[in-house]
């Protein structure tokens, strides 16, 4: 079984969130801990396929939950002002989501040449979104 490296961890997510102060960091770390929890070490044999797969599904899920939390605005009692501003923070998380899904797909494309490269007797078939990447 793979250990995480938490160590690294930490040092690679302040380092890519460095001009964003929030509480980002410390609820990535919490999501791991959680998520290791439920789930042990499951993403050490899940391979990078799979989990840029994942990945993929979890930018989509910001354009979702971002649409759903703006129809979810229509029902409150807000005052306009705040509401304006609530939807432009929905606008800018739909968007991020947009950018990390279409980072994630680059790194699927990146994955399918280096796959695409192997020798036929090679027992590792990368599959995202049930498409075989790579020769078996």
């Amino acid at each position: 079984m793979a250990e995480r490296d938490r160590y690294r961890e930490r040092r690679w997510l302040e380092g890519v969130t460095a001009t964003v102060p929030n509480g980002f960091v410390a609820h990535a770390r919490d999501r791991l801990e959680m998520g290791e929890a439920l789930y042990g070490a499951r993403w050490a044999t899940a391979g990078i396929a799979q989990l840029l797969a994942e990945l993929a599904e979890e930018a989509a899920d910001l354009g979702a939950w971002s649409a759903l939390a703006l129809q979810a605005l229509d029902g409150g009692h807000l005052d306009p002002l705040v509401r304006v501003g609530i939807v432009g923070q929905l606008s800018a998380i739909a968007r991020a989501g947009a950018e990390a899904h279409a980072a994630v797909e680059t790194g699927i494309r990146l994955l399918a040449r280096a796959e695409a490269g192997r020798t036929k007797t090679s027992p590792d078939v990368a599959r995202t979104r049930g498409v075989v990447v790579g020769g078996a």
